[in-house]
């Protein structure tokens, strides 16, 4: 039987191995933006959820907050 890997979404770079450290090369601008943009998104989400859990926030406006981070 034949696995095959599962879909994932290009990045759009080349990787170099040079030492220890790897780095991205010739990175699509526009793709780095993008993904850069939706982190930020995340990020904000997320500060939004611990404030709500800090403020003892109603559980089930909780969970509509977390099931929208996870749709990001």
């Amino acid at each position: 039987m034949r696995h095959h890997a599962p879909d994932v979404a290009a990045c759009g770079c080349a990787v170099t191995d040079a030492g220890s450290a790897r780095k991205a090369l010739a990175v699509d601008p526009e793709i780095k933006a993008r993904n850069l943009k939706r982190l930020r998104r995340i990020e904000g989400q997320g500060r939004g959820l611990q404030k709500m859990v800090e403020e003892g926030r109603y559980c089930a406006d909780v969970m509509v907050q977390t099931s929208s981070v996870h749709e990001d």
